[in-house]
């Protein structure tokens, strides 16, 4: 069986190609400014080159990030991208995984606790177009008969690879390593995630594929929420010890805000042998790794801050 990866040049993309790779397993991975997967011809080309029985898609694909914040163009490229993947993988009688985000619901409804439902229920605000195509595409895969599509709902995965600019984890190890000062907008309980651990657990669903013809899941919509709730402001405190840096981490607005995570009760149930990594293990491999980068780190860009910014805008601090 064969894998296709679509957004391979991204985060979650890029590590998934390379952990099959490693195993072995035949993959082709899609590329934004190569593919246009907004275009049906081309994803039937895409899949056109992988000439096998057996083809899973994993639908990691999403409209380019500007530093922080998407394009006018979210909505539109996020859901043109999935359902000419849903009908490729359709007219193939193909497996697809997508990926999905508990942005699919709005940010005064978060909660450590989100349920797989809770989209249809407090959808995102009007003009966060990037988080409405997220609803929009969890309604699509929950209103689905169709065995062979699955979403896997992320919160905070992080990992090798990742933009330390803005991605919360990385920023604050690399800060930290160029002796850059931290700061917090607001503290909040987030889940995160390994990206080892969404590698393992894809394998280990191509793994049931190979061995069934079937995913084996009881829904088609679940949260991937085996990881850490932990809070930001313990999560810096973790890294400083780790790094062995005595310093203080600011805040601007004390307090803690709502958490972000998602009920695990479905994956527990569909996924009842996957055991998640250590996240102080996951934490000290990251550390062991942008400490081999910390030449190439964009100390410019970390010390200008826009990703500081962009959490004080979202937190309702300017």
């Amino acid at each position: 069986m064969s894998v296709i990866i679509t957004g391979s040049d991204g985060f979650i993309g890029g590590y998934l190609l390379k952990y099959f790779r490693k195993k072995g397993i035949k993959v082709f991975g899609t590329e934004f400014k190569v593919h246009d997967l907004c275009q049906l011809d081309v994803c039937k080309k895409i899949i056109c080159k992988v000439d096998n029985d057996e083809l899973m898609i994993l639908h990691c694909a999403s409209a380019p990030r500007k530093e922080a914040t998407y394009s006018q163009e979210a909505l539109t490229n996020n859901l043109t991208m999935f359902l000419n993947m849903v009908y490729v993988a359709s007219e193939t009688n193909s497996h697809m995984i997508t990926f999905g985000s508990g942005s699919d619901v709005c940010r005064r409804s978060w909660n450590s606790e989100l349920k797989e439902e809770d989209h249809i229920f407090n959808p995102p605000s009007a003009n966060d177009l990037h988080s409405i195509s997220k609803n929009y595409i969890s309604r699509i895969v929950a209103l689905s008969e169709n065995k062979r599509l699955l979403q896997l709902r992320l919160f905070g995965v992080f990992g090798e690879g990742e933009d330390c600019r803005y991605k919360f984890i990385s920023n604050t190890i690399a800060k930290l390593l160029l002796n850059i000062e931290v700061t917090i907008a607001k503290d909040r309980v987030f889940e995160y995630l390994d990206v080892d651990d969404v590698a393992r657990l894809i394998l280990l669903i191509y793994e049931r594929i190979k061995a069934t013809g079937e995913m084996n899941v009881s829904t088609n919509d679940i949260n991937l929420a085996s990881g850490t709730k932990i809070s930001l402001k313990e999560i810096a405190m973790r890294i400083c010890s780790k790094i062995g840096k005595s310093t203080t981490i600011n805040t601007i607005e004390e307090g803690r805000d709502k958490g972000y995570g998602g009920c695990s009760k479905r994956f527990k149930r569909d996924f009842p042998e996957f055991i998640g990594t250590d996240f102080d293990e996951s934490i000290d491999r990251l550390i062991k790794y942008m400490k081999l980068q910390k030449a190439v780190l964009p100390e410019r860009d970390l010390k200008k801050d826009k990703y500081l910014e962009y959490a004080k805008k979202i937190t309702n601090l300017i």
